[in-house]
């Protein structure tokens, strides 16, 4: 059906573009959507022009008129003249005398572009301590987490990463990584994250050091690495390998602004590292002779123009450089990072444990090209730290959400602590309950033990089989690694919950406890179930009294290859049992963080009725993701072989992985085109 004729104003230089606009507008306001106020300021800003114009796209100089509108202009004027056998007039910009503006009749003035200006943190702020510390993390090859960052970024700055400033306030100076994610100077990689400066970042990092060089750092004399019974971190190897430089450049005297006192050297802070970078840049000496002063206005001149020159020169298109980036090994450049070693009790001496050293490299994350199942992942050798029997405290976790009612919220907390047992409460990511072993002396290092509990009441459980929540925490139980999960039932009578469920009911129990194996505790009612949390928690702190634990490395944990990780150290160290630290767990056990599309594909798969999570799995292993499932069925040539494609793939499948016809037929429904 041709469009209709557009509403014309004779009165205008330019009726029937006008009349698009006017008939967009009423459009809009019929029925109420948010361009009305757009067309209203086009139409009048048109039906106002006294400059006809000869193509649409010459109406960007008016106001209200941008790409968009002027882009479907174009298009309406095109069917116009289509429908009325007119030619379609060719576009010619305007020339400067008629580029001029209806009120005053002066030349309208292009804005100037002007160069972004660079982006300069000011010294001893966030944003700057985090880019020192991500800059000299990058100089000794290592990626950090959080937790890593925090502790290198700290030294730097005069705020709090951890403490809000003020009373009332909730902003620390982590706030400022969102700043420098938004201008593109750090990039995030994996799960949990690991923070690493961008070519833009790296070049600011340079520039800043280039201008403030040592001067705001505080160099602190410590005992040389060969004096230590344990291995310096990467921090204090970083702190010691400034010293050195510092005292090398300062020998023979301390007349370069470095006090002394005992065993600790200071540089002393000038007056420009509390000012702002740009500030320090824009200040001129005020003293000295003539030659110094000429010398160092040179110096300034020239660093402000490197910092500007960084800007100039940087690269746009991050995008496409990320997307190369999410492929790129995270431990792929990082061969000299600093290593940890093992130090096991034997009597009153201390013996160094080395465990074998087996070469592993990060896996590349680089998306298959073909149906088969990809390799098995490797990693990098490491020595991980531990904390030593006797140096922590067995702890419960509990969920703050666990309540006895709505009126009575701390009812389980209270009972616990009357039968010896204080737990921590928390917002725990997965899990009702969880014991962790917490350093003494201070320092409060978490360690997850591999003890969980999930807590469900009969009609918790006939809720959560209803609304799917039975079979997606089911997965993340299976999945976090922890390797006693302990599913809790509270009977209760019959008459409390639908009897309808009962046949449901005891199907799910007897699938946790057989399919996924789970060990299930059924208690007959809240007091039994915590006097059985205080009975777990005195059996754990005589297991673990006389153990150490050993804690994986955060750099090595990542959500997509952690299974591999854990069955990969049950092999090569089976005399060890590695541990998580509590954040990495949280972490990677969070339901918004940790989900990946093949993830999120299992999950869509068991939505169909007969696929289980073991089944989902084996299916995956033929089709990786959506994608490849929905171009395979588009490859068959019948519904018949539609139907057959899942089951005939995963025929020689083990027997209760084996997908049957008719589960095979309803995904073929689901993800294909039968029916349609």
């Amino acid at each position: 059906m041709p469009p209709r004729e557009p509403i014309g104003d004779d009165d205008c230089a330019n009726p029937i573009l006008v009349g698009f606009l006017r008939e967009w507008w009423e459009t809009a306001r019929e029925r109420n959507t948010k361009g009305i106020t757009t067309y209203k300021h086009a139409y009048e800003s048109m039906k106002a022009c006294p400059i006809p114009f000869e193509h649409p796209k010459q109406a960007k100089v008016l106001k209200g008129l941008g790409d968009t509108l002027c882009d479907r202009l174009t298009e309406s004027l095109a069917d116009y003249c289509a429908n009325n056998g007119i030619p379609m007039p060719k576009y010619k910009a305007l020339n400067g005398d008629r580029r001029k503006s209806l009120a005053g009749g002066e030349p309208v003035m292009k804005k100037r572009k002007t160069a972004p200006r660079p982006y300069i943190p000011k010294v001893r702020s966030g944003p700057y301590a985090l880019i020192i510390a991500l800059k000299d993390a990058d100089d000794n090859g290592e990626v950090l987490t959080k937790q890593q960052l925090i502790n290198a970024a700290q030294p730097h700055c005069d705020a709090s990463f951890d403490a809000p400033a003020e009373p009332g306030s909730y902003y620390t100076a982590w706030g400022s990584m969102k700043t420098l994610l938004e201008k593109q100077l750090v990039y995030t990689q994996g799960n949990p994250k690991r923070y690493q400066l961008t070519d833009e970042g790296l070049l600011v990092a340079k520039g800043i050091v280039d201008v403030v060089g040592e001067k705001d750092r505080p160099i602190t004399q410590g005992p040389d690495e060969s004096d230590l019974d344990e291995p310096v971190p990467s921090q204090a190897r970083n702190s010691t390998r400034r010293k050195q430089t510092a005292t090398e450049g300062t020998r023979g005297g301390n007349g370069n602004g470095i006090s002394s006192t005992g065993n600790a050297t200071t540089r002393s802070i000038p007056h420009t590292s509390i000012m702002s970078l740009s500030q320090a840049l824009e200040s001129e000496p005020d003293s000295g002779s003539d030659e110094d002063i000429a010398s160092r206005s040179e110096s300034v001149r020239v660093q402000r123009a490197r910092l500007q020159a960084l800007y100039s020169g940087a690269p746009r298109d991050y995008g496409q450089r990320r997307a190369l980036l999410e492929h790129i090994p995270v431990q792929s450049n990082r061969t000299n990072a600093p290593t940890r070693s093992i130090s096991a009790p034997t009597g009153n001496q201390s013996v160094v444990v080395q465990p074998p050293q087996r070469a592993i490299t990060l896996p590349s994350l680089e998306p298959p090209t073909s149906n088969r199942v990809p390799p098995e992942p490797t990693f990098t050798t490491f020595k991980p730290s531990f904390l030593k029997a006797g140096t922590f405290t067995i702890e419960l976790l509990l969920d703050n959400r666990e309540v006895r009612s709505k009126t009575d919220r701390e009812y389980l907390q209270n009972t616990l602590t009357d039968k010896g047992v204080t737990p921590l409460v928390r917002a725990l990511k997965l899990g009702d309950a969880l014991w962790i072993a917490r350093e003494k002396g201070g320092k409060e290092r978490e360690v997850v033990l591999d003890y969980i509990v999930e807590r469900k009441r009969l009609d918790d459980l006939v809720g959560s089989i209803k609304d799917g929540r039975y079979h997606e925490q089911k997965f993340r139980l299976a999945k976090s690694g922890i390797k006693n999960v302990i599913y809790i039932v509270e009977d209760m009578t019959m008459r409390d919950v639908d009897p309808a469920m009962q046949e449901s009911m005891d199907t799910a129990i007897s699938s946790t406890q057989v399919v996924n194996g789970f060990f299930v505790k059924r208690t007959t009612k809240l007091d039994d179930t915590i006097r059985y949390l205080v009975r777990m928690t005195k059996l754990l702190e005589n297991i673990y009294q006389k153990k150490d634990l050993y804690i994986t490395p955060d750099e090595l944990v990542d959500s997509r290859t952690y299974s591999a990780l854990i069955s990969h150290l049950e092999k090569t160290y089976p005399e060890f049992p590695f541990h998580l630290s509590y954040e990495t767990f949280s972490t990677l056990v969070s339901k918004s963080a940790s989900m990946t599309l093949r993830d999120t594909f299992l999950k869509m798969l068991m939505c169909t009725r007969g696929i289980s999570l073991e089944k989902a799995l084996e299916i995956q292993k033929s089709f990786e993701t959506p994608y490849m499932l929905v171009a395979a069925y588009q490859q068959c040539k019948s519904d018949k072989e539609k139907c057959d494609l899942v089951m005939l793939k995963n025929s020689t499948a083990a027997q209760r992985r084996k997908i049957g016809s008719a589960a095979s037929a309803k995904i073929a429904e689901v993800w294909s085109d039968i029916g349609y």
